[in-house]
Formats: structure tokens, sequence, C-alpha cells
């Protein structure tokens, strides 16, 4: 029954009986709101910044919300890859052994090699704080392909302009740590 149709007394009670009704729809309504601002963040890098509103939908409707807690480990150094993780809040960091390499602000894109190459990790990836990440499975997103071409084609574009980008940063910190070394030795 809605306001409209209760009696004054039923309103009153109901509004006695939930007095935090007002706060719990502002919240509702602030998540949804957040949510809403996730996405659209992640439509719109490289990676899926091409795909159709309606190809984007079948990629939401195949990933899941997970969430790490800080220093938690998501994947170790040569573990199975089967699965991509889209960073959408906290920051990850990636450690070769042992030794910290990088750290992935959000929106970034962890585990996309290994899922199509079918190596194990090449790093391992902790939580630097708590994230949230959008995880696809290799089998999900391998049975979307073959349902969908211009799908395929679409992310599979967007992914190896996100590599192409990390090889570009991988070189010339590369370059850097050379060029450290040089001016470090005195010959």
């Amino acid at each position: 029954m809605d306001n409209k149709h209760r009696s004054g007394f039923d309103r009153r009670l109901a509004i006695m009986k939930f007095p935090d009704n007002k706060r719990k729809s502002e919240e509702r309504r602030d998540l949804i709101c957040h949510q809403k601002m996730i996405t659209y963040k992640v439509k719109n890098t490289p990676i899926f910044k091409d795909l159709t509103d309606k190809q984007f939908i079948k990629i939401l409707n195949i990933c899941s919300k997970k969430t790490y807690s800080r220093n938690e480990v998501i994947y170790y150094e040569g573990d199975v890859s089967d699965t991509i993780l889209v960073l959408v809040e906290g920051v990850l960091e990636v450690t070769l052994k042992g030794n910290k390499i990088n750290l992935i602000s959000p929106i970034g894109l962890v585990g996309e090699m290994g899922v199509f190459t079918h190596e194990r990790r090449s790093a391992t990836i902790i939580a630097k704080n708590d994230c949230t990440v959008y995880q696809i499975t290799s089998v999900e997103l391998k049975y979307l392909f073959s349902r969908d071409e211009d799908l395929q084609r679409k992310l599979l574009f967007g992914m190896l302009i996100d590599l192409a980008n990390k090889l570009r940063l991988s070189n010339e910190v590369i370059a850097k740590m050379k060029n450290k070394i040089k001016s470090s030795n005195i010959l």
C-alpha cells in the first residue's frame, strides 16, 4: 500500500518505524551514482571506448565484482592465468620475484596477457589498499567472442593498445635505469 492510500496514523507509524528511510534512500542514491560513475569511467578507457553500449553491457553481464583488502594477494607469480581484472577502485602493486616493479591505478587492466597466451601469471599482484575490481573469466570472454565478432575485434584492439602502452612505459623505465647505471659507474 502506498502512502496516498494509508490513513494518517499509518503514515506516521511508517515514519516512526523507519526513521532512517530518508538516509537509506540517500545512501542508495549515492551508491547508484557511484556505480554509474565507475561504469562511465570504465566505458571510456581505451580498452572499452569503441564498444557500443549494447556490447559494453554484454561485457558487464559477464563481469563479477570482487573486493580485496589492503595487502591481500590477488595473484601469485606462476598461478594459472584464466581471468582478467579491471581495477575500478584502489591501487594494485605488481611484484616480480619479490621486487616491486609497478603500481596499477584505476582504470587498469590486469591479467590480459595470460588469458590469451595461456601462460602462467608473470607477476604477483597485491592490493596496495582496499580495491574493487571487475573480474572476467577467459571461458566467459571466449564464449562472448564466439557470439559477437565485432565486439571481439574492438575489445582485442583495445587490449592491444593497452599492452602497447604498458610496453612503452616499461621501455621508458628500462632506459631510465640504464642511464642511472651509466651515471653511477665511474670508470
